[in-house]
């Protein structure tokens, strides 16, 4: 799976790999496929815990359809960090001290 070119904020990133992996696996357990996978496991915990707080549909839609900002700006309302913080603490490999900004 690939995200969208124009979703340049994440391209690159690791939680671009975090968020590939969720809907990897999610693609994988819709199809009947259990394999154990360890692949990205810090990105991927990133990235379950993003949509349980922000919901899948936002998630999918900034990672499939290029609607960044909403995703920014469901963050930003729901927790008192700015995005770039989080992103920075992602990027930096701090995936537990992200998930615990306030």
């Amino acid at each position: 799976m690939w995200a969208l070119a124009r979703l340049v904020p994440f391209r690159g990133s690791l939680l671009d790999e975090g968020i590939t992996e969720y809907f990897a696996r999610v693609a994988l357990n819709t199809f009947g496929i259990t394999r154990i996978r360890s692949n990205y496991q810090g990105p991927w915990e990133l990235a379950t815990w993003l949509v349980a707080k922000l919901g899948q549909p936002i998630v999918a839609d900034a990672y499939f359809g290029g609607k960044y900002q909403p995703l920014v700006s469901a963050y930003e309302s729901t927790f008192s960090t700015k995005w770039n913080v989080f992103a920075t603490a992602v990027e930096d490999k701090k995936f537990k001290p992200a998930m615990a900004l306030p």
